[in-house]
């Protein structure tokens, strides 16, 4: 047995660790990229049975009931299943077919923005009855991954109604997008239970090398998103439920990965 030593090493914890993720079913694990903090929180709940026959009441038998098992982690790098996670939706993939000859139809005015309804869109050309709307002068292409079109003036030419405003009909070519092409599809509330097995893999410097491993645990986002925010980098929250899988396999398990 070692001797101790109030100096040693293997007695530290360096809080820095390497978080990854299982999707339960499936046999990879994925990086969680750069994880602020990670924290387990085990809250046992007890049931007292108190002595009543004396002029103070005493505790006489207290029984474990409940433990609850919670994790809480908050992830910096926006991965894909990171973002998904945040709202409670699938790893969906966006696809589109190619198309050659888009149009649209629309009423517009000065200012008005249009989606072309493809994304990844271009060769746009607009008439309003048989003038041709100059691009750049007209009208701008603001977004085209989104498909996103402005228009900027009223064409020499074309005189709009009391309202300003006038017909006018598109055309557009757009590219195809696969799903070799990993362009995230999240649809928002559609997932509401994220099942995962956690792996907690110690990586700080002089501590003991362990791991934690918690079998599943039930994933929901914690707080706001924030799209538009003050701060230049900021997290996602995380919140999780750790599921006893039943047996004497509890939560998890910890484990020294050296001796």
């Amino acid at each position: 047995m070692p001797s101790y030593n109030v100096l040693s090493k293997t007695l530290y914890e360096i809080r820095r660790a390497e978080v990854m993720i299982r999707k339960v079913g499936s046999s990879l694990w994925l990086q969680l990229g750069d994880v602020d903090s990670f924290t387990l929180n085990l809250a046992p709940t007890f049931i007292e049975r108190k002595g009543k026959n004396g002029p103070v009441r005493t505790t006489r038998t207290r029984i474990l009931n409940e433990i609850a098992s919670t994790v809480s982690f908050t992830a910096m790098q926006k991965t894909k299943f990171i973002r998904a996670v945040s709202l409670l939706s699938s790893e969906g993939v966006l696809t589109q077919d190619a198309v050659a000859a888009g149009t649209f139809d629309r009423t517009v005015g000065i200012g008005d923005l249009i989606h072309a309804g493809h994304y990844d869109i271009a060769d746009v050309e607009i008439l309003s009855g048989a003038t041709s709307l100059v691009e750049g002068t007209d009208f701008k292409v603001v977004d085209p991954e989104f498909g996103m079109i402005q228009i900027l003036k009223v064409p020499t030419g074309v005189t709009p109604d009391a309202s300003g405003k006038f017909p006018i009909t598109g055309a557009y070519t757009a590219t195809a997008i696969t799903a070799s092409d990993k362009r995230l599809l999240a649809k928002i509330g559609s997932n509401t239970e994220i099942d995962v097995e956690i792996a907690v893999r110690d990586v700080g410097k002089n501590s003991q090398p362990k791991v934690l491993r918690l079998w599943q645990v039930t994933l929901s986002p914690n707080g706001d998103i924030a799209y538009v925010d003050e701060d230049d980098v900021t997290g996602v929250q995380i919140n999780g439920t750790a599921l006893d899988l039943g047996g004497d396999q509890g939560i998890g398990i910890e484990v020294d990965l050296a001796a």
